[in-house]
């Protein structure tokens, strides 16, 4: 099972990745930890929010700069996946959503699902609907 995955990253969006990093390199870190990072959990519902700042605390602006530019190609080896996959992807995460639709299609026995009223963070935003989708891929 795979959530809010992905083949590989499209030229455009590693273009503006790569970007933003750019602009992270040299960013002061004070200010980095009291604006940027809390602005990187803000999708998170509130009830986790807290906890995920606490998980990225020690991320730095050089950190997060090599995180975003890394490459990623899945595409050698989603091909040849030879079991059933559940790829799922909130209906709110405007980015994922086609990607997860084709990293689904690209396996041969890969299934796609939406999770509805859920963005990025689709198990904490609709936990409910999540869950039930994974218990259906797992009971068939």
């Amino acid at each position: 099972m795979l959530s809010a995955g992905f083949v590989a990253i499209p030229d455009e969006l590693q273009a503006a990745r790569e970007a933003s990093a750019e602009a992270l390199r040299g960013f002061d870190p004070e200010v980095f930890s009291q604006q940027v990072l809390p602005s990187l959990v803000a999708d998170v519902p509130e009830a986790y929010r807290a906890k995920a700042l606490v998980e990225i605390s020690g991320l730095t602006p050089d950190s997060v700069a090599d995180l975003v530019t890394m490459k990623f190609d899945a595409s050698v080896w989603v091909g040849e996946l030879d079991l059933p996959v559940l790829v799922l992807c909130g209906e709110g995460d405007d980015v994922n959503l086609p990607l997860s639709r084709e990293l689904a299609v690209s396996m041969p026995n890969g299934r796609f699902e939406v999770v509805q009223e859920a963005g990025h963070v689709a198990n904490l935003d609709a936990p409910d609907v999540f869950t039930g989708a994974v218990r259906r891929f797992l009971a068939d």
